[in-house]
């Protein structure tokens, strides 16, 4: 019978061997510093582009996106589906690169260049390919992500499903407001 106590102690061993192999391996290593160096240019372009005027709709989306982003990496790494082999900082799941700062900050200016759904559909499906099919195979061959049981096309099907959902609960969300303010 498995009880709760064993899954905490399982989930203790897991932290201090991921907190060991972090400081011991993986913290300002070439592959950590060359994240740590993607992360920072994407905040400082992203930023630099957003339209101000446009912020809390635009933060709206990407926080949204964010969320979706980490349920998945939860379920994801739950399910042993794939897992961070680099972590920016030693925690599992892994949230801080891909889940809550570059696609978000990425799917932001998509929301914030499109006004059609048909212009955010194409560029949803632009993003979530180059980042699926191009970076995410970046990531595994210098082993800073590992896949189990994953591919990249269904990485390429969740990123772009979740980036739909999102705009249409933001839209509504918007509508919502725009209902009550006049």
């Amino acid at each position: 019978m498995v009880t709760s106590e064993m899954i905490h102690q399982a989930r203790t061993t897991l932290h201090n061997l991921v907190l060991t192999k972090w400081l011991t391996e993986d913290v300002f290593s070439p592959r950590w510093w060359c994240m740590v160096a993607f992360i920072l240019f994407t905040y400082v372009m992203c930023i630099s582009l957003l339209n101000k005027r446009r912020l809390s709709k635009i933060i709206l989306f990407g926080s949204l996106v964010a969320v979706g982003m980490l349920a998945n990496e939860s379920i994801g790494v739950s399910f042993v589906l794939w897992y961070c082999a680099t972590p920016i900082i030693p925690i599992v799941p892994c949230i801080f690169a891909s889940t809550i700062t570059i696609l978000p900050l990425y799917y932001m200016l998509v929301y914030q260049y499109t006004s059609s759904w048909k212009q955010f559909t194409i560029w949803n499906a632009l993003v979530a390919g180059v980042y699926a099919l191009v970076f995410q195979p970046i990531l595994v061959h210098f082993k800073i992500d590992e896949f189990d049981n994953w591919r990249y096309i269904y990485t390429l099907l969740s990123v772009f499903f979740i980036a739909s959902l999102v705009r249409a609960v933001t839209l509504w969300i918007i509508g919502i407001e725009e209902k009550h303010h006049n």
